[in-house]
């Protein structure tokens, strides 16, 4: 193809010059933008990373216990409200293990996990205002009543020591004044023991069934409260989303543009999108330096004041973004160096193609068309030899001198 002539030519090679320094720098943020989106808007990646840090660490087992083995939970156990710290005082490590798989079981805890975050990451395409995160109890539910709340209440009575004589008097007492047990957080000898471990778990059988089958984290007067925060919220994350899975595209594009503007021969091919690719994969590293050196400390130190107050959830929450930091970072690598080997192959490949094609061109013979010399004039054809005369008639008379 022509170079274009004159001032236009040169017009056109410096927008190419401008639209190639700007490929360099948005290259750089698109990839991170697309690896970071990639992460954060798949519910399989922060799944995985939520379970292993909540789940599977026992964190959020122990959370859950905190809330539901408090004083309301156990209100009217016995005929009055139980102090559950004072119940489970005594309670070994190994007992608190039992009765956290009584209630808690771990797979039970990673199908609940796995349900709420897909339910979060389908209300961001669903019409609903408001995601609907629910917990299923039912499994919880069924084991309690088929036998798991009395393995609880006899688990809790076997850690209390055994009751003195003063305690044994006053819940004998107790017992004939008012036909009920008295709670002293000792264990009695039968057939108090009994009598006792009967009336704490129908206490706690009809609190289980008064339960929800669901419970709902996020209660009614909260959904009123954020509809509109929600909805504003879901609005920028799909924009968010068609960004990081698109943004990559605007790039590209200004390669469409300065082939257009520049290149017309395989070395233009090789310099105006070779060096602008290898240099944009070289700065597509600078993101995975700079995120490389936030550290623990550094996120530590910018932690909401909420959870600075409970350590190990906080040290669990920096570990979450530490988990989908290392992810992001890794693809971005991964795409930063196929970046650049894709430069450094266009550039090395096209200007060996370049250079074959000149040399080929200056090789190859040329020929020159020869003009006819002049020479004499063609001389004009004779003119054809008159017929022969007709043959003479034979005559019997003869002639001449002796005719």
């Amino acid at each position: 193809m022509n170079e274009k002539p004159g001032c236009l030519g040169t017009a056109a090679r410096l927008v190419a010059l401008g639209l190639a320094l700007l490929f360099v720098v948005l290259l750089p943020v698109s990839l991170l933008v697309h690896d970071v989106g990639q992460v954060l808007f798949s519910a399989d990646s922060v799944s995985a990373v939520l379970t292993r840090v909540f789940v599977d660490s026992g964190l959020a087992r122990q959370v859950m216990l905190d809330e539901f083995l408090t004083d309301e939970f156990f209100a009217g156990l016995g005929g009055e409200a139980l102090d559950a710290r004072g119940a489970m005082a005594e309670l070994s490590p190994a007992d608190k293990q039992t009765i956290a798989d009584l209630l808690l079981p771990q797979e039970w805890l990673r199908e609940q996990l796995g349900a709420v975050i897909s339910n979060a990451y389908a209300w961001i395409d669903s019409d609903s205002p408001w995601p609907r995160l629910a917990l299923d109890i039912r499994p919880i539910k069924d084991h309690m009543l088929s036998g798991g709340a009395k393995d609880l209440i006899d688990i809790v009575i076997d850690s209390w020591p055994a009751c003195t004589p003063e305690q044994m008097e006053a819940m004998q007492s107790e017992v004939l004044r008012t036909g009920q047990v008295r709670l002293e957080y000792c264990e009695p000898p039968e057939p108090f023991r009994s009598a006792l471990l009967g009336a704490a778990t129908d206490a706690m059988m009809l609190q289980v069934r008064d339960m929800p089958t669901f419970l709902p984290l996020l209660g009614e007067r909260d959904r009123r409260e954020t509809a509109e925060g929600l909805v504003r919220l879901k609005t920028r994350l799909r924009q968010l989303r068609a960004i990081s899975q698109w943004g990559w595209m605007v790039p590209l594009s200004l390669l469409g543009l300065i082939m257009a503007l520049a290149i017309r021969s395989w070395r233009d091919l090789a310099r105006w999108w070779g060096i602008p690719l290898t240099l944009g994969g070289l700065l597509s590293f600078v993101p995975v330096v700079i995120g490389g050196g936030m550290g623990g400390a550094f996120l530590r130190a910018r932690l909401p004041a909420e959870l600075v107050q409970y350590p190990r959830l906080g040290e669990a929450v920096i570990e979450v973004m530490l988990s989908l930091r290392r992810a992001a970072l890794g693809a971005l690598v991964f795409h930063a160096a196929l970046a650049t080997i894709a430069g450094l192959v266009i550039l090395g490949v096209f200007t060996w193609i370049g250079r074959r094609t000149a040399r080929s061109a200056d090789l190859e013979p040329t020929t020159v068309a020869l003009e006819p010399e002049a020479g004499p004039a063609p001389q004009a054809a004779s003119p054809p030899p008159p017929p022969p005369p007709p043959p003479m008639e034979e005559d019997d008379t003869p002639s001449g001198m002796f005719g």
